[in-house]
Parts: structure tokens; C-alpha cells; sequence
């Protein structure tokens, strides 16, 4: 599957072997950010990445992760270590004694790593050698392949280790979408990998590790995902909840930082996962709700209705149904403002958000890829009104704060201030 990746991997590890000639002009500096990263999409399929989780972290986002972990620490782990970017940032807090073959015993202690796939394995190995060669760490042994010395850092289920009270747990999970366990309590069906996974991290960590990873933001802020935020923060005394933008330039994920200490008590206070619900909000003057029909699925049977779906809707600021459908759910009566739910945040270029009113005597079957949104007072001036909320600035910045996934959610515009 990644056979194309070994040459790179094998070129890792002659740099180095090679500690006693790198010599001062050397830019190890490719190496040790997101080359790794770059080299695999190169040779591998989107769908083999995502089967793999092999989305690698980068230094920049790795880093940032690691400044929010407290510096007691006396060991690093990462159960899905991919090619070591997370331990790559860890090393940044060791010690380099003079002599390589010293600094990477020390190092073996206290950098612990596990994954699946041998390749990547032995990038992380040969990548910790060369992190450790750039701040002035000297073969004395001339040892062909010093990164063998990095036994903790080997091919096994990361799943299977246990995590002790003074450990720091650094994670990057896979983001794929997998089958649920019967076991599990907090879901069924297809879920994203990334939450079973730390879910198993937490029932594996002694009380008083530290956790502190890199999640997609569904789990952050997805309305679907409230009952494994429960189930989180039963194991986990929450520190930080930080919005982390998109994982890279070529993963087109939101993603979040998640850190905090596994609990010792009940009593330990958390920080929440989303911005506190202002006291006035958009659901005190209007009903939110999502389009009832499924264009796909659902009969053309039933009465005739002025149908509107998201291409019909466009950019207009105001429209009149002219389309119509046979239709035997739940239709709205005009006046009504509907927005799209598909939404990403635009980082300050307009309002995140862009409304309609609809008008028109006739009732409509509004398509699922519109929330609705019905004024109390039923009223054009009511819907008038839920425009410059929902456009303003201080619901583009809420909803920045709030949710940044690929679909807004009824909750999240529900608490859009007012």
C-alpha cells in the first residue's frame, strides 16, 4: 500500500547513519517538519491514507500541542506515533549529552511510541536521530544505525500500552469514519475513529496522565458527539479546549486541541468544550429547524407544495418558491428565513453566514440542506429582524468560536446571540 514511501524512509535512515559526516552545511530542518508528510501523499492514495489514519502532524501544529503540556512530565507516549512528529516536538524538552549514543538511551526512556506500520516506524526512529545530530549530538561509537537504540519507539497496537500517573499522552489519532463496537456506550453505527480511539486512550491511562491531543472538530462541537463529551469529561479533568483551524494546506479538516489531566476525583473542574450560551439568543425570538425534505429518499406522493432547495435558493436576498413538489411531510407557511447548512468559517471575509426570507401565500417543502428558521411572531419584520442577527459580525464570530465544522447545527444557531 506504501511501498512507494520506503525509499525515503531508507534515506532517512542513511542521513542518520551518517552522524560523522553530515558536516554544517546539512539541512536537517526538511526532515524533521512535515517532509515525512509530503513524501507519503506523494506515493499513496487519499483512500490509503484514510485507511491508514496517516495524517502526520507537522511541526508547527505539533508544537503547539506541546506548549500546552506541563513540563513535569517524565515520559512522552503516543500510541498512534505515525513518523514521530509529536515525539519529534517531545525531544525538544530532553537533554542532548554530547555523545549521540548517550542522548538516545536517555531518550529511549523517555520517548515511548507505537504503530502499525513498520515504515513509519522507522522514519520516527531515524527522524529522533537526526533531531538529536541538529542540536550537536555526536556519534563517538559509529554505530552503522544508532536509531536502533530507540527500542520504545516499535510496531505494536499503541492501544494495548498503559499509560502511568506521570506520563504525557500525545495523540493524533486516525479520523476515519468505522463501525462502533457493541460495547461502546455512547453511540452505534459509523463514528469517527478518532473519538474511539481516545475514548480506549482514557480507559487505558492511570489517574494523573496527561492527555493532550489533536481531534477534528465534529467532537469539539458536533451535536451527535454530546454524549462522548459527557463520557470524556467523567475520565478527564478538561484544561484547554482550543480551536486549531484547519489541520494542514492539504487536509480540508477543522481540528481542535483537547488537554487535561485524567481524573484522580469527581470533583475536578472542567473548561467547556463550546463558548457558554449567551442569556439572549436567537431561539428566545425564532424555532430553528432543518428542512424536512430528502430529495433523494423521498416520494414525489402527497399534496403539491412550493418546493425550495438550496440551488433554487441561491444567493437571493428575498424569493418567491416558484418550483413545486408532491410532498407528505412537514412544509413551512411563509414568511420564513432559511440558511445553508453547509457553512465553513470564512476568517473574517463577510458574514459567515448569508439568509433569505421566503415569501409567498403558498406553504413549502423546504430540501434538508436548509435550516428554517420561523419567527415567534410569524411576521415579515420578525424575519427582517433574524437577518441582521444571524449576518452580523457577532454571530460570524460566535459561530467561529462555536462550531467549526463543515455543517452548522441546529443547536449552534440556536445560541447565536442576539
Amino acid at each position: 500500500m506504501i511501498s512507494g514511501f520506503v525509499p525515503y524512509v531508507e534515506q532517512l535512515e542513511r542521513l542518520a547513519g551518517a552522524s560523522g559526516s553530515l558536516g554544517d552545511t546539512t539541512d536537517l530542518s526538511l526532515h524533521l517538519d512535515g517532509e515525512a508528510g509530503r513524501r507519503l501523499r506523494d506515493v499513496a492514495t487519499i483512500a490509503d491514507l484514510r485507511k491508514l489514519g496517516a495524517f502526520f502532524t507537522g511541526e508547527s501544529l505539533a508544537r503547539r500541542l506541546l506548549a500546552l503540556v506541563p513540563r513535569d512530565r517524565q515520559r512522552y507516549v503516543d500510541a498512534a506515533c505515525g513518523c514521530g512528529d509529536l515525539l519529534l516536538a517531545a525531544s525538544t524538552r530532553l537533554k542532548v549529552d554530547p555523545s549521540l549514543e548517550v542522548t538516545l538511551a536517555h531518550w529511549n526512556r523517555q520517548l515511548l511510541g507505537r504503530d502499525l506500520v513498520p515504515a513509519f516506524v522507522r522514519a520516527a526512529r531515524a527522524r529522533l536521530v537526526l533531531a538529536a545530530l541538529s542540536r550537536g549530538a555526536v556519534s563517538v561509537s559509529g554505530l552503522a544505525q544508532p536509531a536502533d537504540l530507540l527500542t520504545n519507539i516499535a510496531v505494536g497496537d499503541g492501544l494495548a500500552l498503559r499509560m502511568l500517573p506521570g506520563d504525557a499522552v500525545l495523540l493524533n489519532p486516525p479520523y476515519g469514519r468505522v463501525p462502533a463496537p457493541e460495547s461502546c456506550e455512547w453511540t452505534s453505527g459509523k463514528t469517527t475513529e478518532a473519538a474511539l480511539f481516545l475514548d480506549s486512550i482514557l480507559e487505558a491511562c492511570g489517574p494523573g496522565a496527561h492527555v493532550a491531543a489533536v481531534l477534528p472538530e465534529v467532537l469539539r462541537a458536533g451535536s451527535r458527539y454530546a454524549r462522548f463529551r459527557s463520557l470524556v469529561e467523567g475520565r478527564l479533568a478538561v484544561k484547554t479546549v482550543q480551536p486549531a483551524g484547519v489541520f494542514d494546506a492539504l487536509t480540508d479538516v477543522d481540528v481542535f486541541l483537547l488537554t487535561g489531566d485524567v481524573r484522580k476525583s469527581e470533583t475536578a473542574q472542567a473548561v467547556p468544550w463550546v463558548p457558554r450560551r449567551s442569556e439572549a439568543c436567537l431561539s428566545d425570538v425564532c424555532e430553528v429547524s432543518v428542512g424536512a425534505l430528502v430529495a433523494y429518499r423521498d416520494p414525489a406522493l402527497g399534496v403539491w407544495h412550493a418546493y425550495l432547495d438550496a440551488h433554487s435558493r441561491g444567493g437571493l436576498r428575498e424569493v418567491v418558491p416558484e418550483q413545486r413538489r408532491r410532498f407528505r411531510g412537514t412544509v413551512v407557511k411563509p414568511p420564513f428565513v432559511v440558511i445553508g447548512r453547509t457553512n465553513r468559517p470564512n476568517e473574517g471575509a463577510g458574514p459567515r453566514v448569508q439568509a433569505t426570507i421566503v415569501r409567498g401565500r403558498r406553504s413549502v417543502a423546504v430540501e434538508n440542506h436548509l435550516l428554517v428558521l420561523r419567527p415567534h411572531d410569524a411576521t415579515l419584520r420578525g424575519c427582517q429582524a433574524l437577518v441582521s442577527i444571524v449576518e452580523s459580525d457577532q454571530a460570524s464570530a460566535f459561530l467561529d468560536e462555536r462550531l467549526r465544522c463543515r455543517h452548522l447545527t441546529v443547536g449552534a444557531v440556536r445560541e447565536i446571540p442576539r
